[in-house]
């Protein structure tokens, strides 16, 4: 039955119970009447007026009484529902996204069990209805506090990485444009061969934050296909050692434990973060460190039907803080001083498109022993 006839009937009811009541008055005062007249009864001259009035007072007394008992079971039964949807409605239109409380807390619409009180059954639908709209509202509310606060960390983040590049370009361009210097061709080789790194490096900044810009906010659609995670894993490792010097100066070992294991990933993206955190383990440590990758197929109970890639180095490790701080931007920052290309945000970005795949990241490391890094992804 919906709202407006369960309403209909409760009105039938309500004045059903109230005729009642008002008979019952009428049928009260008539026996008491009739037993004070009984003496009186066989008088010529009729009722005396005094018990006439006293009459119509009893009558008037105990309708008003069944009036008003009538009157406050009905706006228990209505009226107070209706105030506090009005006041849950003020509530949200005052940007105050809860339902109105009592001193302990408990929604006034709910008993401490949290059932709701008998007299808003009758307006279940519409408190439900006001509970989904909080929901949202206060949902909504929350994603555009956090859009707003990823806007303002992406402004705050641009300015402060990208302050040092914009620097070394504009001192070098200021050294071209000096009249007072005549530079060799070689010279201006050069310079203009470090503006176009810093160029590079700022183009993939600014790459990097519209990147991790989107994922944190959930605004960039996942392209998921059939993927060999054994064989993502292993181009991945391959682009990493094809890079100029990573040969020569580190042992990359790829060691899989199955030749296919598939689950549904946006490819490039996975690659992507497989990529960052092989050239993470290469970037901060030394020469002629050892970086064995593999990817193996879960079997324990707590991370079943998933696969596990490993990265694993005996490099020189990292201290607690630095471990716990790994996949924050703003403390690993980026470091161009010693002339590496890159945004800096790598890891931040490969837990993030890690998590997008509903997957996990863990780091264990001991200072001056190595780390090792393990992805755990659904298969």
């Amino acid at each position: 039955m919906n709202l407006r006839n369960r309403l209909a009937l409760q009105f039938i009811i309500l004045n059903f119970i109230l005729f009642l009541a008002i008979v019952t008055c009428i049928f009260a005062s008539s026996t008491y009447m009739d037993k004070l007249l009984e003496n009186i009864s066989n008088n010529d001259n009729g009722v005396p007026i005094g018990y006439q009035v006293q009459y119509m007072i009893i009558i008037l007394i105990l309708s008003t009484i069944s009036v008003l008992v009538v009157a406050i079971v009905f706006g228990k039964l209505f009226g107070s529902p209706l105030l506090h949807m009005l006041k849950w409605l003020k509530n949200l239109a005052n940007q105050k996204y809860q339902e109105p409380t009592d001193k302990i807390g408990i929604p006034l619409s709910q008993q401490p069990n949290g059932q709701l009180k008998r007299n808003h059954h009758m307006f279940y639908e519409v408190i439900y209805a006001l509970q989904k709209l909080t929901d949202a509202l206060k949902k909504n509310e929350h994603e555009r506090e956090l859009l707003e606060k990823t806007r303002e960390d992406w402004m705050t983040g641009i300015s402060h990485d990208l302050k040092t590049p914009i620097s070394v370009v504009k001192g070098y361009a200021e050294l071209l444009s000096n009249e007072n210097y005549n530079w060799s061709p070689k010279e201006i080789n050069n310079f203009a061969n470090i503006i176009s790194e810093r160029m590079d490096y700022m183009e993939s900044l600014v790459e990097d934050f519209n990147l991790t810009f989107q994922l944190k906010n959930q605004s960039l659609p996942l392209k998921k296909e059939k993927c060999n995670i054994v064989e993502l894993v292993r181009i991945a490792v391959v682009e990493v050692a094809n890079i100029p010097g990573i040969n020569e100066n580190y042992t990359l070992v790829y060691k899989p434990e199955l030749e296919s294991i598939y689950s549904e990933l946006d490819y490039n993206l996975f690659k992507r973060a497989i990529h960052n955190l092989v050239a993470n383990a290469i970037k901060h440590n030394p020469v002629g460190t050892n970086i064995e990758i593999s990817v193996t197929q879960m079997n324990e109970n707590v991370n079943a039907n998933s696969a596990r890639i490993v990265i694993k180095d005996n490099g020189v490790g990292m201290d607690e803080q630095t471990k716990k701080n790994l996949f924050n931007r703003y403390y690993i920052g980026s470091n161009t001083e010693e002339g590496q290309v890159g945004s800096g945000l790598g890891m931040a970005i490969s837990k993030q498109i890690v998590q997008a795949h509903g997957g996990s990241i863990e780091v264990k490391s001991i200072l001056g022993k190595g780390t090792t890094c393990l992805v755990y992804i659904n298969s």
